[in-house]
């Protein structure tokens, strides 16, 4: 290696070294100007980053922004022989690295520009697309994909709920003559009823922003409708009017829903806006 980057006019300086609980490290890097090649040694070759000025890529990235998903690069080999990864590193410094070496650095920032889209994919993506992911990035990656499949089924269960707590307060609507005008009729029918549910499927297609934004404004207007009818304006819909005495049964279910339903869609409320902020 040090031939190759000597006649560069790369200069070496050595970094920390010592011995840890994994063992003795090394550390060093090779500098001309703005340009540095860092590397690190535990047992065998181990990180090794080009930078440019404030701009940072790691070998394997680099190499598979620079030759594709099926480059001919040699390193990282993961040889048992320690000495094969220096071997391997030369290879690829003097067949594909020219231009950090002794170029413009116009092929490394394109890398680099190439690398940075890449990060906004998970690692699943980068992994089917040949993009190197560190095992945090996959522990990660697996962790955000768990906890977003915990929201969708949150947010879903929630619909479900809630539209059967609506035929629960349905069924004491009719069973206490409690009747709908036009209005209030088409705002249950869009708003509290089907807008949920096309926010349940937009979501589980994974269209998470719209179904978001589309259960978050549903289950608000729901909420603001069912508190006003409910709790606020006087009249057959307020929970204090039912008082019938033929009818307890159907009177603590429609109590009970009315306040069930309220709760479900401040839950919904909130299942949206986390998954809108998700998105």
């Amino acid at each position: 290696m040090d031939p190759v980057l000597s006649a560069s006019g790369f200069t070496y300086c050595p970094g920390p070294a010592g011995r840890s609980s994994g063992g003795d490290y090394a550390s060093g890097k090779y500098t001309k100007g703005n340009r540095i090649l860092e590397i690190h040694f535990r047992h065998s070759l181990g990180l090794v980053t080009y930078h440019i000025g404030s701009e940072s890529i790691r070998h394997e990235v680099f190499m598979r922004a620079l030759l594709g998903q099926h480059g001919r690069n040699h390193y990282p080999s993961f040889s048992s022989d320690p000495i094969e990864g220096f071997r391997d590193l030369r290879h690829d410094l003097e067949n594909f690295a020219a231009d950090f070496l002794n170029g413009t650095g116009g092929h490394f920032r394109r890398c680099f520009d190439e690398a940075q889209n890449a990060r906004k994919l998970s690692a699943f993506q980068r992994m089917e697309q040949g993009w190197p992911n560190s095992l945090e990035e996959m522990h990660l990656s697996m962790e955000r994909q768990a906890n977003r499949g915990t929201l969708v089924g949150f947010a879903i269960g929630i619909v479900a709920i809630h539209f059967a707590i609506n035929l629960g307060h349905a069924m004491a609507h009719g069973k206490l003559a409690i009747g709908l005008n036009t209005f209030q009729k088409v705002f249950v029918g869009a708003v509290i009823v089907v807008a949920p549910f096309y926010a349940a499927y937009l979501i589980w297609r994974g269209r998470w922003r719209t179904g978001g934004a589309v259960l978050a404004l549903s289950m608000a207007g729901a909420l603001v409708f069912g508190v006003y009818y409910h709790f606020v304006l006087p009249g057959p819909d307020h929970v204090t009017h039912v008082q019938l005495p033929m009818s307890f049964a159907m009177r603590d279910i429609f109590d009970v829903t009315a306040v069930l339903l309220a709760l479900f869609e401040c839950l919904g409320v909130l299942a949206g806006v986390r998954i809108f902020s998700k998105s």
